[in-house]
C-alpha cells in the first residue's frame, strides 16, 4: 500500500513539481559544485554525541572527487543518525527511521518513520519529498506535529499537573525539498545514493535538535558547546578550507535560512541568496577563512534578522579567532540592540527598589504580586509529592505555591498581579501553564510559515493537585469573578514573556500594566554551517494567536492597557497597588 501511494506521490511532484522552495536567482553563486563524480572512498569514523545522555558508534562517510573535508552519506546511514541521536541520545521517545528501495527503476530511496510518515530521496534530481513535513518530525507523545511542548515525550499524568488536549491539526500537505535550486548535490554512485552530511544536519538534525559537525577526526553532535565533548572537537588541527567547502557552506547556509527562518515573511526576506547579495554579505560568507564568514554570520545577525531570539554560538574547529566584526552585535542600534539595552535598563530600575532581589511571591493588603523572570520547570520531578515553596527557578512550583496561599482560609486576597516586566522567556510549556492556571484554558496556535501546516493545543493546569482539572483550579472564574487580575510587561517582556501577556490579553479579563513587549514569535532553531560555525536562529515554528477563526503571530508585541510613564512606578509596589485600586 506505501508503495501505490508513495509510487503517486512521486509521480506528482514530478510533473508538477509540488511546492517546492525556490532559492531565487543566484547570480551563479548557488551552481552545482560538483557536477561529476568521478571517484568515491569512503571510510569509517567515530560519531560522537553529547544530547541528554552521552554515547558514540562508527558510522560510514563518503569523500568524492578527492575532497576530503566534503562528507557525504547515504539514505541508510541517514535513516541510522536520526534513529540512534533522537532515540538513545535524548531517549524522549521512540524514533525509528529506516531507509528502503521503493523501486529498482526509480532513483529513489524512502525514509519512513514508525508513525507511517515518510520522506522521498529522489538522487537524479536532488529533490527530497515529504507526505506531510511536520507530520515526518512529529516527536512520539506529543498533541499533534506542531505541538511543541517540552515536556510531552516524558509527560507524566501522575507527576505533571500538566493537561494538553489536541485541538486542531492542518496538514501543509506534500512538501517538496529541491537541494538542485541550491548547487547541493545529491547522487547515485555504484548503485547507492548519497548527499552531504551537511543536508542531514540542515534537514534532519535541526528539527529534533541537533547539529552535526565534522572535524577530520570525526563526526560531533551537540545541542550544546560546553564540556568536554566540545573541547574534543576544537582539538583537531586546523586546516585551510577546500574550495569546494566554502561553496557548500554558502549553499548551505542559503538553504538552511531559506527552510528555517520563521520570520522571513514579516523581514521581506524573499531568499537569503538574494539578501546576502544586496547587503555584501557574499563577501564575507563566501570567504575560505572560516573566521570572515563567521563575521559575516555576525553582521546577518545583528544588523538584518536584528530579532531576540537570533543569536551567535560556537566557532568552528577550524576558526582561530572570530574577528573584530564579532564586537558589532554589542554596538548594533537595531531592534535587537534596543531590546538587549531593556533588558539591561529593567532590572536596573527594578534593583533600585529591590537590590536583593524581587520577592518570587508577595502580598500588599489585598494584592498578591507574583514575579516570574523566567520560565522555567524540571521534567523529572513529581509535582503531586512536593510542599510547594516561592521557589523563583521552578514556574510550576511557584504557581502551586501561589494559588495555595491565595486560595487559603481566610486570604485577603482580591488582585492578583503577575510581574514579567523582566522575563525574557523560557520553558514553552511553563509559560502554557501560567495561562492556563489564569484564565482556565490556554489554546497554543503553531503555524509553519514554510510548510502552511497550522496545530493547536489546549492547556490546562490542576493548580490545586487533585489530579481533576475543572473551575477549581484557574482564577479567572466566569460564574463569581472573583479576583481581579493584572499583569506587568515592559520592552525586557520577550519570547515566552511576550507569549504569555499577548495570551492574557486575548481573555479580555486581564490588565496589561507598563510598556509594550518586545515580539518574539518562534521558538529558537539551532543552525550549523558545513565547516562547524554554530547560531541560532528563530525556528519555522510560530506561536499565533487566533481570533474569528484567523491566526496571526505574536511577534509584534502587545500594548498595555495603562500606560507607565515613570519607570520606577512598576516597581513602587505600595503606589502600583494604589494605582490599581484606582482603575475602574
Amino acid at each position: 500500500m506505501l508503495k501505490k501511494i508513495v509510487t503517486v506521490l512521486l509521480a506528482l511532484c514530478m510533473l508538477c513539481g509540488a511546492f517546492p522552495v525556490s532559492a531565487e536567482a543566484d547570480n551563479g553563486l548557488l551552481s552545482p559544485f560538483i557536477t561529476s563524480v568521478d571517484s568515491l572512498e569512503t571510510a569509517t569514523y567515530p560519531m560522537r554525541w553529547s544530547l541528554e545522555t552521552d554515547g558514540s558508534r562508527d558510522i560510514e562517510l563518503a569523500f568524492v572527487n578527492g575532497i576530503s573535508d566534503v562528507p557525504f552519506v547515504t539514505a541508510e546511514t541517514a535513516a541510522e543518525i536520526v534513529t540512534v541521536l533522537v532515540t538513545e541520545g535524548y531517549r524522549r521517545a521512540y524514533v525509528q527511521v529506516e531507509a528502503s528501495l521503493l523501486d529498482e527503476s526509480l532513483p529513489v530511496k524512502v525514509l519512513e518513520r514508525e508513525n507511517g510518515h515518510y520522506a522521498l530521496l529522489n538522487f537524479d534530481d536532488a529533490t527530497i519529498t515529504f507526505d506531510d513535513f511536520d507530520a515526518f518530525f512529529q516527536m512520539n507523545g506529543n498533541a499533534n506535529p506542531l505541538d511543541l511542548t517540552e515536556t510531552a515525550p516524558v509527560f507524566d499524568q501522575q507527576k505533571d499537573p500538566i493537561k494538553r488536549t489536541p485541538f486542531i491539526y492542518r496538514s501543509g500537505g506534500p512538501h517538496k525539498i529541491d537541494l538542485a535550486a541550491y548547487g547541493i548535490p545529491m547522487f547515485r554512485f555504484e548503485g547507492n545514493g548519497y548527499l552531504p552530511l551537511q543536508s542531514v544536519a540542515d534537514i534532519f538534525g535541526n528539527r529534533f535538535e541537533f547539529v552535526l559537525r565534522f572535524n577530520g577526526e570525526g563526526v560531533y553532535v551537540m545541542d550544546k558547546f560546553d564540556g568536554e565533548l566540545n573541547e574534543k572537537y576544537h582539538a583537531a588541527p586546523r586546516r585551510e578550507n577546500s574550495e569546494a567547502l566554502t561553496r557548500l557552506n554558502y549553499a548551505c547556509l542559503c538553504f538552511t535560512l531559506d527552510h528555517n527562518y520563521g520570520l522571513m515573511e514579516e523581514h521581506d526576506i524573499r531568499s537569503f541568496n538574494e539578501l546576502f547579495l544586496s547587503t555584501g554579505l557574499t563577501e564575507y560568507l563566501l570567504n575560505g577563512d572560516p573566521g570572515v564568514a563567521y563575521a559575516g554570520i555576525a553582521r546577518l545577525i545583528g544588523h538584518y534578522l536584528a530579532d531576540g531570539h537570533s543569536a551567535l554560538g560556537d566557532i568552528s574547529w577550524n576558526t582561530e579567532q572570530a574577528g573584530d566584526d564579532i564586537t558589532i552585535l554589542a554596538e548594533s542600534f537595531t531592534s535587537a540592540g534596543q531590546s538587549m539595552f531593556a533588558t539591561f535598563y529593567y532590572a536596573t530600575q527594578r534593583a533600585l527598589f529591590f537590590p536583593e532581589g524581587a520577592p518570587a511571591y508577595q502580598e500588599i493588603g489585598d494584592t498578591a504580586i507574583i514575579t516570574f523572570d523566567a520560565f522555567k520547570m524540571d521534567t523529572s520531578r513529581d509535582y503531586y509529592a512536593i510542599e510547594p515553596t516561592a521557589n523563583k527557578d521552578d514556574t510550576i512550583e511557584l504557581i502551586l505555591y501561589a494559588n495555595g496561599q491565595i486560595r487559603r482560609e481566610g486570604s485577603p486576597i482580591k488582585n492578583i498581579m503577575i510581574d514579567l516586566s523582566n522575563n525574557g522567556g523560557g520553558a514553552f510549556d511553563a509559560g502554557a501553564s501560567l495561562i492556563a492556571w489564569m484564565t482556565g484554558n490556554a489554546c497554543i496556535n503553531i503555524r509553519n510559515p514554510h510548510t502552511g501546516g497550522i496545530g493547536s493545543t489546549n492547556f490546562m493546569f490542576d493548580a490545586n493537585r487533585d489530579h481533576v482539572f475543572d473551575r477549581q483550579d484557574f482564577l479567572l472564574d466566569t460564574l463569581t469573578d472573583e479576583y481581579r487580575l493584572y499583569c506587568l510587561i515592559s520592552p525586557s517582556s520577550f519570547s515566552c514573556g511576550n507569549l504569555v501577556p499577548y495570551f492574557l490579553n486575548e481573555s479580555n479579563r486581564v490588565t496589561l500594566i507598563g510598556r509594550r513587549t518586545s515580539g518574539g514569535t518562534c521558538t529558537i532553531g539551532t543552525l550549523s554551517t558545513a565547516d562547524g560555525n554554530v547560531f541560532r536562529t528563530s525556528s519555522a515554528y510560530a506561536i499565533n494567536t487566533g481570533i474569528n477563526g484567523s491566526f496571526t503571530n505574536v511577534d509584534s508585541g502587545v500594548a498595555p492597557h495603562v500606560y507607565i510613564d515613570k519607570t520606577s512606578t512598576l516597581y513602587d509596589r505600595e503606589a502600583l497597588v494604589e494605582l490599581i485600586h484606582g482603575l475602574k
